[in-house]
């Protein structure tokens, strides 16, 4: 539970106690199970949809796509960074009263987007593409892996 969040504060005041972990991984089994037998495809660690209904929306995020979001604490991404608006309502409609929109900026390098789109994959069923990251990032994840490796086993032989 996330320390900033309702659940995160009434677990603090002792209101919420955590699940065991071995209690929710045997409820998770069953909700995937259940799902399964229900026709429902598991495409991403916590969603499920029938076959063709896939979000159009978290989908947008795992391909690097283009978005624009509008109000408190939206994201949007332009291909080159994210912009997150503020969370606070009263100081959005604020400031937006004021003719300025109120965010955030991240810049992203090209070592962000890289990582970015393979961790974020991995939560898929698709998982990492190797021919995307060589198509849109100039990557070749074998290359850098094999590179890494025999840096890896020279700082070995040094360490004899």
């Amino acid at each position: 539970m996330e320390e900033k969040t309702v659940f995160g504060r009434w677990a603090k005041q002792g209101k919420l106690l955590a699940m065991d972990e071995g209690k929710a991984a045997t409820q998770f089994e069953l909700v995937m199970d259940f799902l399964h037998d229900a026709g429902y495809n598991h495409y991403e660690i916590s969603n499920y949809c029938l076959p063709g209904y896939e979000s159009k929306h978290n989908t947008s995020y795992w391909q690097q796509k283009k978005y624009l979001g509008i109000g408190p604490s939206a994201h949007s991404y332009d291909g080159v960074s994210r912009q997150f608006n503020v969370n606070n309502n009263a100081l959005y409609s604020k400031t937006l009263l004021e003719g300025r929109i109120p965010y955030e900026r991240e810049v992203l390098t090209s070592a962000n987007k890289i990582n970015e789109y393979i961790f974020i994959s991995l939560r898929t069923s698709l998982g990492c593409d190797l021919a995307y990251l060589n198509r849109y990032f100039d990557y070749d994840l074998i290359k850098q892996n094999d590179s890494y490796q025999s840096t890896a086993n020279k700082e070995s032989d040094y360490n004899r």
